[in-house]
């Protein structure tokens, strides 16, 4: 298979994940080419799922710090994060440098789990610098 990031390169995030749903190849081997890249993947992902995590693994979508993050609620993190559409690795990222650990069943829908522990965090953090506000 021609290298992923060469097929971003020449059409885009969205012209490469065409490309790659139309491949003939089987969702074992795209499987198999993102473990091999060490990439988070639910445990019974679907065809799409694999090919978002590998065109999108490489690309940082979020672009709020920590803080604005912590300072958003459940409601508006989980929008945030289906409008940016960040890749598993990157929730997966940003959750870990919280210190807050990714169990299976947590993977299975990272987004409202993420959105979750980082508005608790906020909220505790907010509460421990006496500025409780919603």
């Amino acid at each position: 298979m021609t290298d992923v990031q060469q097929l971003v390169d020449s059409l885009g995030p969205a012209g490469a994940t065409a490309e790659i749903l139309s491949s003939p190849l089987s969702l074992q081997e795209l499987l198999d080419i993102a473990r091999a890249r060490g990439l988070p993947l639910s445990p019974k992902p679907s065809r799409k799922e694999v090919v978002n995590e590998l065109i999108y693994s490489g690309s940082k979508k979020i672009n709020k710090s920590v803080d604005e993050l912590l300072a958003m609620n459940s409601d508006d993190l989980l929008n945030y994060f289906s409008e940016v559409n960040p890749s598993r690795s990157e929730i997966i990222s940003l959750l870990a440098s919280l210190g807050v650990a990714v169990n299976r069943e947590a993977s299975r829908h990272l987004f409202k789990f993420a959105a979750g522990e980082i508005s608790e965090l906020g909220m505790y953090q907010r509460v421990a610098r006496g500025s409780h506000r919603r």
